[in-house]
């Protein structure tokens, strides 16, 4: 809320922010979509959002919300010596955000988390024999 916040100020826009939570925000985003309403909100990347809807991010010259950040995996001290496949298997998964978003928008939609995740991973068998090759 507060980078939001100096985003506002530091482009000059004529914006309020609107506190509220996450699914609120969402509810709202899903109300305008349908009504094919302009609506601008502080989202991230990567979100199941994302493979709901055909969102855009608005261009940050200024980089008040920063730069473009990664997701890197850690595993113990001799791990990779432990598991050979498992360390190659790390080192070929790569995903793109909207793979990402597909994965959580699966697992977070679903009665039950894991039932949405083996249904992402039935339906992905091409990407997941990409890592195990």
């Amino acid at each position: 809320m507060e980078v939001t916040e100096q985003l506002i100020k530091d482009y000059d826009l004529n914006y309020v922010l609107q506190s509220s939570s996450e699914p609120a925000m969402l509810a709202e985003i899903g109300e305008a979509v349908k009504d094919q309403q302009a609506i601008v909100a502080p989202l991230w990347s990567p979100h199941w959002i994302f493979s709901e809807y055909d969102l855009k991010f608005l261009e940050d010259p200024k980089k008040v919300y920063g730069g473009i950040e990664k997701i890197h995996h850690a595993t113990r001290q001799g791990f990779a010596d432990d598991h050979p496949q498992v360390k190659e298997w790390l080192k070929n998964w790569k995903m793109n955000d909207q793979q990402i978003g597909e994965l959580i928008n699966a697992v977070e939609n679903s009665e039950e988390p894991i039932d949405g995740a083996r249904k992402w991973v039935e339906n992905n068998q091409e990407l997941i024999g990409e890592w195990v090759k």
